[in-house]
């Protein structure tokens, strides 16, 4: 995934960790353009992420905890979000004006509206929170049942980024590199990717020239992680990582004491009737029927709430 930064040092820490899992994908296809302005009804709004994948573009708001609250997650239909104690969520940007689903639902709005300008074309955009918690702090839960359309709640967890995208690598590629470059050329941050359209073009994996390079849909082995990303992939960074966190389901083995760590891992992700190639996805490689059933068997309710 290609990663563009429009004003680095601008970055709240929050923001800088999402730039950071960016790079710890770079065989996911993709664009991530960070710290955006996006023109919205004679002003201008603030993006923190537009993400592009073959098949999708989501806006990203990214939130980070202020201090620490321990416990479950919850998202009501209105208002700001609160902790499972009743307590607001002390989260940036959620208090009694705003909310993080309210401002999702508007930057979703106003990247429709300025991708369909530059564009020329009708387009679908998805809407992501991403909530970045503080060291030590426990959410293990995520309370959600009402959402608006086409948004998702992501608690920290690099895993479950990954696979939002991952999950979609099956279907029919709806953006190309032309269509994105309008975009970011539109905001006047062509200087971002060098105005090399092929740039745009790799990061996508398309192969329409000689010399292009294809790039894989596939998800980062283990043996590719460092330990700081395994360390990320939990609650906390610079932290060693809770023995759930630290094998990658793709080396599980069916039989075996990792089991528990997938079984541990599904509840924390959440990940609700998945069908057989949704499962070999999530493991990284074809599942043997024995493992399929046996992840089959763990998943239950949902911790993360992901759209289709």
């Amino acid at each position: 995934m290609l990663l563009l930064i429009n004003n680095p040092s601008s970055l709240s820490p929050a923001e800088e960790r999402l730039a950071e899992w960016i790079t710890w994908s770079p065989a996911q296809p993709g664009v991530a353009l960070l710290n955006i302005q996006v023109p919205d009804r004679g002003s201008s709004r603030q993006l923190d992420a537009l993400i592009w994948s073959p098949q999708r573009c989501v806006a990203v708001e990214v939130k980070g905890f202020r201090t620490r609250q321990d416990g479950a997650l919850v998202v009501p239909p209105n208002g700001p979000w609160l902790m499972d104690d009743g307590r607001t969520a002390d989260i940036y940007g959620n208090d009694d004006t705003h909310d993080p689903t309210s401002q999702v639902r508007d930057s979703t709005m106003a990247a429709k509206h300025w991708v369909e300008k530059a564009t020329g074309l009708r387009s679908l955009i998805h809407g992501l929170v991403l909530v970045m918690l503080l060291p030590d702090q426990d959410v293990p839960s995520l309370d959600a049942p009402q959402r608006p359309p086409k948004t998702d709640i992501i608690i920290e967890d690099f895993d479950v980024f990954r696979y939002y995208f991952h999950r979609i690598s099956h279907e029919e590629p709806a953006w190309t590199s032309t269509r994105i470059a309008r975009v970011v050329d539109s905001l006047g941050l062509a200087h971002l990717y060098g105005g090399h359209p092929d740039a745009l073009a790799a990061a996508l994996g398309e192969t329409t020239g000689p010399n292009r390079t294809s790039i894989r849909h596939e998800l980062v082995p283990l043996h590719r992680l460092s330990r700081r990303t395994l360390a990320g992939n939990g609650r906390a960074q610079g932290l060693d990582p809770p023995v759930e966190h630290a094998v990658p389901l793709g080396r599980v083995q069916a039989g075996t004491a990792a089991e528990l760590i997938a079984e541990q891992r599904l509840h924390r992700h959440g990940l609700v009737q998945c069908g057989h190639h949704q499962l070999d996805r999530l493991a990284g490689r074809r599942c043997s029927p024995g493992l399929r059933a046996h992840l089959a068997r763990v998943v239950v309710q949902p911790v993360h709430h992901l759209s289709e």
